[in-house]
């Protein structure tokens, strides 16, 4: 998505298969590439995952040696009861709080 010379390029994701074609690295250098192109001034990469967990979205987009920036995270929770048992299901099964 692109607006007011700002590149987003939030999610990205590729079959673990393809891995060591680097996919998703030539994806974004590419997009990179053409907003230099055509006159873009920043490339928002979005957030780096979960504050506190370093996990797979921090580690692929620190490669790209960009500033990193903090603005917070919000959550919607229309089903607050629902969202609470679907939280204590993922914790116990990836043995990490969500935070």
């Amino acid at each position: 998505m692109n607006y007011n010379k700002v590149i987003f390029d939030w999610y990205a994701a590729s079959d673990k298969n393809y891995s060591n074609f680097y996919v998703n690295e030539i994806l974004v250098w590419n997009t990179i590439c053409w907003g230099i192109h055509n006159n873009y001034k920043i490339f928002d990469f979005g957030g780096a995952g979960l504050k506190g967990q370093y996990y797979g979205p921090a580690k692929f987009k620190e490669k790209f040696k960009g500033n990193l920036v903090e603005f917070g995270r919000y959550r919607f929770i229309p089903y607050k009861k629902t969202y609470s048992v679907l939280v204590n299901i993922y914790e116990k099964i990836t043995k990490s709080k969500v935070s």
